[in-house]
């Protein structure tokens, strides 16, 4: 197995990501999916969005093009194990705290969220995923999300995401997988990483200095990572 293929596969098993080519066929109309689908991957064109809650098997949800009204109608599908929002034009995502079995989440391309005090109302969370939320500094409300097992943090593949520090992270004692990808931290510092007893993977660019590395290789030798200077198997 490649690198990248590698990679993949510990981002499916962490709840982040998918098996693309297996996602059900892009509609646009509520009227394409069936009343017992299970899952949907949804592109909203203007209000072609209205009535998608009466779909209520949906437990998968693939959602593009995520406006204010779009996310009220998505709140209200309390079935939604999972969801996928692409192109997020709200500035506040606490609506979100209504779906009561949401247990994986991804965010992408969510530019005008500024904070992520709305992840409180998330306290069932298993899987969190934020990719190009630029406007985000502080990792601060993640600290609460005792359940996280899986965690992505990430710019996009143009523009890095920026933020304080990793330390809130030192709070998520379940967390299995880590992705770091273009995401600076302005202290560069990866020790808040070191308690972290469960850690399997963690994704990053060498961005952080060797001894970072060296120091996290000791603390956690066992931990699946390009640039750590001592692995086990």
């Amino acid at each position: 197995m490649t690198i990248a293929h590698a990679d993949h596969a510990e981002r499916i098993a962490a709840g982040i990501g998918f098996e693309w080519d297996r996602l059900p066929r892009k509609v646009t109309s509520v009227a394409d999916i069936g009343a017992d689908d299970t899952e949907a991957n949804f592109s909203r064109e203007r209000e072609s969005h209205r009535d998608l809650h009466r779909r209520r098997a949906i437990r998968r949800l693939w959602a593009d093009g995520v406006n204010a009204a779009f996310l009220e109608e998505i709140a209200r599908m309390p079935a939604l194990e999972t969801l996928y929002l692409q192109r997020v034009t709200v500035t506040d995502l606490r609506p979100l705290a209504a779906l009561p079995r949401l247990r994986r989440l991804i965010v992408k391309d969510a530019t005008r969220v500024d904070d992520l005090s709305w992840v409180a109302g998330l306290a069932a969370i298993e899987s969190l995923g934020l990719e190009n939320l630029k406007r985000v500094g502080s990792l601060d409300p993640l600290s609460g999300l005792a359940g996280l097992r899986g965690l992505a943090v990430e710019g996009s593949m143009w523009t890095a995401m920026r933020v304080a520090t990793l330390q809130p992270l030192a709070a998520l004692t379940g967390l299995q997988y880590l992705f770091l990808t273009n995401l600076r931290v302005a202290d560069r510092s990866l020790r808040p990483l070191h308690g972290l007893s469960g850690l399997r993977g963690l994704q990053c660019a060498r961005w952080f200095a060797d001894g970072e590395f060296a120091a996290l290789a000791a603390a956690r030798p066992r931990l699946r990572c390009h640039w750590l200077t001592t692995r086990l198997p």
